[in-house]
């Protein structure tokens, strides 16, 4: 499978592996938010996230057709109480919800800007999804009651 959750259920560190390589890890114990995100992206790139924040500020995109995906929702289920990970699925436009923690759930917590193409090989990079087709702008009343503003 070209993209791939590796979960250690013993420590609890998730890596996210694509083509074999891994792009990030964190461990679960670390996590202060997680959030749904879907956008505009699909059906040829990746369009429908669990975005993991850490405490060092990171956030973490992890695809939900990922392998390895239900195990990682069950493991994050049993360790911080959270039942219900996707209502996005089959959007085919931009949405953010909070799933954890449980007194910000279902708040938006980040919009996008849409950018414009400044030529036409941005525009053949934004249509491909080999190039950000959007700024990320986090919601400030979010991250305030997060404390990671």
């Amino acid at each position: 499978m070209n993209k791939e959750v590796v979960l250690n259920n013993d420590s609890g560190l998730v890596k996210f592996q694509r083509y074999g390589r891994t792009e990030s890890e964190f461990y679960i114990s670390d996590v202060i938010a997680i959030g749904e995100v879907t956008t505009d992206h699909g059906p040829f790139s990746d369009d429908h996230f669990l975005m993991f924040i850490t405490k060092d500020k990171m956030w973490t995109p992890i695809p939900t057709d990922a392998g390895g995906f239900d195990d990682l929702t069950n493991y994050v289920s049993a360790k911080l109480g959270v039942n219900s990970f996707i209502q996005f699925a089959n959007l085919t436009e931009f949405r953010s919800r909070i799933v954890y923690p449980k007194h910000l759930e279902s708040k938006g917590f980040i919009k996008l800007e849409r950018m414009k193409a400044k030529n036409w090989i941005e525009n053949i990079g934004y249509w491909l999804g080999v190039k950000d087709r959007y700024k990320i702008i986090a919601l400030s009343e979010v991250y305030d009651k997060l404390n990671i503003g």
